[in-house]
């Protein structure tokens, strides 16, 4: 028997895994997000079982970052400031769809 084994996964492995993970879990929130305008705008359809997907995925990934004290003051304001632009763009295409 020889002292040299395989290595299966190391540290560049596992970054670069979790970096694909990322990447795919964000395309795919974009694209359920696509989905939901489209079927409110073009079909007039609630499709609030889709954007409850993003938003437990989103839930889920910031309690994990939480929980592994890794969200810092500069993520807390980044994501209120985030909310709340999203919420009065919300709100503008509200107004503007029931105004015309």
């Amino acid at each position: 028997m020889s002292g040299h084994q395989k290595v299966f996964s190391d540290e560049r492995s596992e970054s670069v895994q979790h970096k694909g993970q990322s990447i795919g879990f964000t395309v795919m929130s974009f694209l359920l997000v696509a989905d939901v305008m489209y079927r409110s705008w073009a079909m007039n359809q609630a499709s609030w079982d889709l954007l409850g997907i993003v938003v437990i995925g989103g839930l889920v990934s910031a309690v994990y970052n939480m929980r592994q004290g890794i969200l810092t003051q500069r993520h807390w304001r980044l994501k209120a400031i985030t909310i709340v632009v999203a919420a009065l763009i919300a709100a503008a295409l509200v107004f503007w769809r029931f105004v015309r």
